[in-house]
C-alpha cells in the first residue's frame, strides 16, 4: 500500500470541488440555452399559427 502526505488528499479534496463546481455551471448553462431555444421556437410557432389563421380567414372570405 502506498502512503501519501495528508497534503495530497487535501489538494484531491480542492480540485474534486472545483470540478463539481464546474460541471454544475456547464449544466446550468446547457440548460439555459435549452430554455431559450425553447421560447424562440414557441414564439416562431405562435407567428406560422397566426399566418395559417389569416390565411384561412382569406380562404373563408374568398369562398362566400
Amino acid at each position: 500500500m502506498t502512503f501519501y502526505h495528508p497534503k495530497y488528499y487535501a489538494e484531491l479534496r480542492r480540485l474534486r470541488k472545483l470540478q463539481a463546481a464546474s460541471d454544475k455551471l456547464k449544466a446550468e448553462a446547457t440548460s439555459n440555452k435549452r430554455q431559450a431555444t425553447e421560447v424562440a421556437s414557441d414564439k416562431h410557432q405562435a407567428t406560422s399559427d397566426s399566418k395559417k389563421d389569416s390565411k384561412s380567414t382569406r380562404d373563408k372570405q374568398q369562398a362566400s
